[in-house]
């Protein structure tokens, strides 16, 4: 097991939105790891909100790794907090000891609008 968790306080034009995020991630075997993140919002109306998420990411080779995680959480951004549910998934390929190369893809659900994203990364790993 390991465990986590951040404290954010930010400061808008129309008030001040506190989060308050959890994780957990548990080792299933060598290969699986499981992941459930809480999160709590005080938001701009001095309201509360709660959200959550699973995840799971499992290595298919000792180079490539898929990863999937359902959220349904609060999220500000603007001085607005909302509600929002995504799905994120990816595929990260070992391309050298120190080099990873990953490919994701996201789809939220929100109130006003969805919205799907296509990434592309390159990152050094130490």
């Amino acid at each position: 097991w390991s465990f986590g968790g951040a404290m954010t306080i930010a400061r808008y034009g129309v008030g001040e939105v506190d989060r308050l995020g959890l994780r957990a991630v548990h080792k299933l075997r060598d290969d699986l790891r499981a992941s459930i993140h809480a999160v709590v919002v005080r938001d701009e109306a001095d309201e509360f909100r709660t959200g959550y998420g699973i995840g799971a990411a499992w290595r298919v080779h000792e180079r490539i790794e898929i990863s999937a995680i359902w959220s349904d959480a609060p999220e500000s951004s603007e001085g607005a907090t909302i509600d929002v549910r995504s799905l994120a998934f990816g595929i990260a390929l070992d391309v050298a000891p120190d080099l990873r190369l990953r490919v994701g893809g996201l789809h939220e659900e929100r109130d006003a609008f969805d919205r799907s994203e296509l990434s592309i990364a390159v990152a050094r790993v130490f």
